[in-house]
């Protein structure tokens, strides 16, 4: 996500909880789907009885949501900026080191390296290395939801921060 947008700067707040809140739900309809696909694959009569459209267009909105996902992730997290492209990210923008301590833990956790790695070579970019793409079931199991609710504490910090240095003029 770029800051500069018509020569104006994005707000980060809102930046940040939009992202955060799409990740969210995301997650949450990634993980809805992914079960009905399940359901689906492990009752054959129920297939069988059931349009094979429905089981193909849960697929395709389970892949969209699994890239959407991956994508905002990598939103969240971004480092990388060269001299024309400053991204807007939890990695960037909290200078406080207790938020950062909270914020680099979070980053640390396995998932998030997972889903960066499938973000960087296979969802955002494909790498011509072959690696483990991180599937819809193992987000879905893991500690994501916990980890996304773990962002709000920092970002309620740094909102409140944003508004009592009024850096929204500077924008």
């Amino acid at each position: 996500m770029t800051v500069i947008q018509g020569g104006k700067k994005r707000n980060p707040v809102f930046a940040l909880q939009l992202s955060l809140q799409n990740a969210k739900e995301f997650l949450e309809k990634l993980c809805q789907l992914t079960e009905k696909l399940q359901e689906i694959e492990n009752n054959p009569k129920r297939f069988l009885q059931k349009s094979p459209d429905e089981w193909r267009e849960t697929r395709i909105l389970r892949k969209a949501l699994w890239i959407a996902l991956i994508i905002e992730i990598g939103r969240l997290f971004d480092t990388y900026e060269n001299d024309t492209k400053k991204v807007i990210s939890f990695k960037k923008v909290f200078k406080d080191p207790s938020l950062e301590d909270a914020i680099n833990a979070i980053h640390g956790e396995a998932i998030i390296a997972k889903i960066l790695d499938t973000r960087n070579t296979f969802t955002a970019h494909i790498s011509d290395k072959v690696n483990n793409i991180l599937s819809a079931p193992e987000i879905c199991n893991s500690n994501l939801g916990k980890l996304l609710d773990k962002l709000e504490a920092p970002l309620t910090s740094y909102t409140l921060w944003f508004t009592q240095n009024r850096k929204w003029e500077n924008l």
